[in-house]
């Protein structure tokens, strides 16, 4: 309703204009909201991709399996390394303490202490040994490692040999120093393991 001001013109109340405001925005939004179809609709999905040709695939037959080679692999030893011309066989009880390779130097927890990488069942992940207590031995672990090897948490030196732990306890691996910064051994599963700086 309209009010007269002091000049005495008409006026709207101030009530009157904040609805005339809001009622304007509502319509110009609503407006803005309406799609136009002069445009077109925008494609969004990219044309597909024609196949590469495919060669035509051959098959043979297999030559049949072979005994391994008796003879050496070529392969230089390593620094410090004996060479053998005895073949590595796999204790046939992985639970079972591996006895150290002649000439393995003590291990000390002290000289463990730190970051290692680990190579086990052809991939290589990380493991972390600390003097932290756990359980009877030291706290450890390891990161983006698979296998027995992802469920090392903690580990102890016993003589010449380092165990690694389970949560339960139980041996995950054994190993003895092979080398400055390295060590080699098993896993509880038999298979090998590596850890080096």
């Amino acid at each position: 309703m309209p009010w007269r001001n002091r000049d005495g013109r008409e006026g709207l109340t101030m009530g009157m204009k904040h609805w005339a405001l809001a009622a304007a925005c509502v319509s110009a939004l609503g407006l803005t909201a309406c799609q136009s179809e002069r445009m077109g609709r925008l494609n969004t999905q990219p044309a597909p991709l024609t196949p590469a040709p495919v060669a035509p695939v051959e098959q043979e037959q297999l030559p049949p399996p072979s005994q391994p080679d008796p003879q050496p692999s070529g392969f230089p030893a390593a620094p410090g390394e004996e060479v053998s011309d005895q073949p590595e066989v796999a204790s046939t009880d992985p639970t079972a303490p591996l006895t150290p390779p002649p000439g393995s130097a003590p291990v000390t927890k002290n000289s463990l202490v730190g970051s290692w990488k680990t190579r086990s069942g052809g991939s290589t992940c990380q493991m972390f040994l600390t003097l932290t207590k756990y359980g009877n031995g030291s706290r450890g672990g390891t990161r983006g490692c698979a296998g027995d090897m992802a469920n090392v948490r903690g580990w102890d030196v016993k003589g010449a040999q380092v165990v690694l732990y389970n949560e339960n306890g139980d041996t995950v691996a054994r190993l003895y120093k092979s080398g400055n910064e390295k060590l080699d051994g098993t896993t509880s599963s038999g298979q090998s393991v590596s850890i080096f700086r």
